[in-house]
């Protein structure tokens, strides 16, 4: 039996197809899209873990721990709003940082480095606040290292390491980072991963790099340098705080905090967000 196509069953049919080109086939793509991405994601997240173990946690996303979100803003001096990705280990973690509201009247120069990754990895003794820019690094990040030293002063260490580096360390306190940053530890901090500026602030060491760098790209590298750097910087970590007259410097470094308040996010005038 054929149905007359009547004025009202053709404007149905009509209907339904709107609603099919407007409606279903979007909300059909969407679907397919998140299961694209999840499966995207559960790839990378594996590729992850067999390259820097199964014990890392790849996180995407906020609520993030607390711990983890105040070695992160200890090393930007600054809350951070959004980022990529973020690894997490034990001992060390690796963030992807994402800028926004950058200004159209930025430079080019500074656009290109909107985006930072970060690196830190943990030390098993309590350091003096330290920052070390590496002079082969002309972004705009580097440029405002210095300042995350509050009333940072420039000192001058071996001319080998001088050439590459400017190292600033707080009022007076030159003498404790000429006994830290030893002539074994300098070699090792030389040829930084991605020309990266380096941070040494309680108890991490900080690698600040300018610039979008997925971790399969970078990590290894950081890794195995930042190791490296640890290993002798601890020992004189530990000579260090073994002196009687470091125990009030320890003390204040003990009760400061890496985590940073509203107040001092807004008193930062730091480029990312």
């Amino acid at each position: 039996m054929i149905i007359p196509m009547t004025p009202f069953i053709s404007e149905l049919l009509s209907a339904l197809v709107v609603i099919l080109l407007f409606v279903a086939l979007p909300v059909i793509g969407l679907i397919y899209s998140i299961r694209r991405s999840s499966q995207f994601q559960a790839k990378r997240d594996q590729m992850l873990k067999n390259k820097f173990g199964q014990d890392v946690e790849v996180i995407r996303g906020f609520p993030i721990n607390q711990r983890v979100e105040e070695i992160i803003q200890g090393g930007l001096s600054r809350v951070f709003q959004d980022y990529r990705e973020l690894i997490v280990h034990d001992n060390w973690l690796y963030i992807q940082l994402t800028a926004k509201a950058i200004s159209p009247l930025t430079m080019t120069e500074e656009r290109n480095y909107a985006h930072t990754c970060l690196f830190a990895r943990q030390l098993d003794e309590l350091t003096p606040h330290i920052a070390i820019r590496n002079v082969h690094n002309r972004s705009f990040v580097s440029r405002i290292v210095q300042d995350k030293v509050k009333n940072s002063e420039l000192i001058w260490c071996e001319a080998a390491f001088d050439v590459h580096h400017n190292i600033y360390n707080e009022p007076d306190s030159q003498v404790d980072t000429l006994s830290i940053l030893s002539p074994e530890v300098l070699q090792r901090l030389l040829s930084p991963p991605g020309n990266a500026d380096i941070i040494l602030k309680r108890n991490q060491l900080y690698y600040i790099l300018p610039g979008n760098k997925p971790a399969e790209k970078i990590l290894a590298e950081l890794l195995v340098h930042s190791e490296n750097v640890a290993k002798e910087l601890n020992e004189n970590l530990h000579r260090w705080a073994q002196s009687m007259a470091n125990t009030e410097k320890l003390k204040h470094i003990a009760d400061s905090e890496l985590s940073v308040t509203l107040r001092e996010h807004a008193e930062r005038k730091i480029f990312w967000q």
